[in-house]
């Protein structure tokens, strides 16, 4: 018996039965699929040997536009991505924030979680601005971006 919500919101006791040729859990690594399905279920698993360091990092604002644009840079051990957050003030002089996933090698997040935030910061505006068309810095060197993982 499960608790099932309906799309109305209303919620109701009841037994099912579903049944599928192929069942795609890719609800996380805190899968309720996973958990309800208990270990009797085969399950085909694949890590990507990655590791993802987030932070949220202050913009430097005279970059125009990159407030608003979602950016992402592809690298040789994974993607960066510069995700801008909304700003409810509509307030000009505000901090414009964005959120930073940087996905690599356990061995590479490792190192950058170890930089302090001014080196960090500088390693993330070099990494960004690489590639084939050269940006400028994206970020202030303001100490503002330290990494998190929670």
């Amino acid at each position: 018996t499960r608790s099932i919500t309906n799309e109305d919101g209303s919620k109701q006791d009841e037994e099912c039965t579903l049944s599928a040729d192929l069942l795609v859990a890719a609800d996380g690594a805190n899968s309720f699929v996973r958990r309800t399905l208990g270990s009797s279920f085969p399950m085909i698993t694949h890590s990507y040997d990655r590791k993802a360091v987030t932070c949220t990092v202050e913009l430097d604002v005279r970059k125009g536009d990159m407030a608003k644009t979602a950016f992402q840079r592809f690298l040789p051990h994974g993607p960066i991505a510069l995700l801008p957050v909304w700003n409810s003030l509509n307030n000009d002089d505000a901090p414009i924030y964005a959120n930073v996933v940087w996905s690599t090698t356990p061995s590479e997040a490792n190192h950058l979680l170890s930089l302090s935030g001014t080196e960090f910061i500088t390693t993330l505006n070099h990494h960004l601005c690489q590639g084939p068309n050269v940006n400028p810095p994206l970020l202030g060197n303001n100490n503002r971006g330290m990494p998190h993982i929670p």
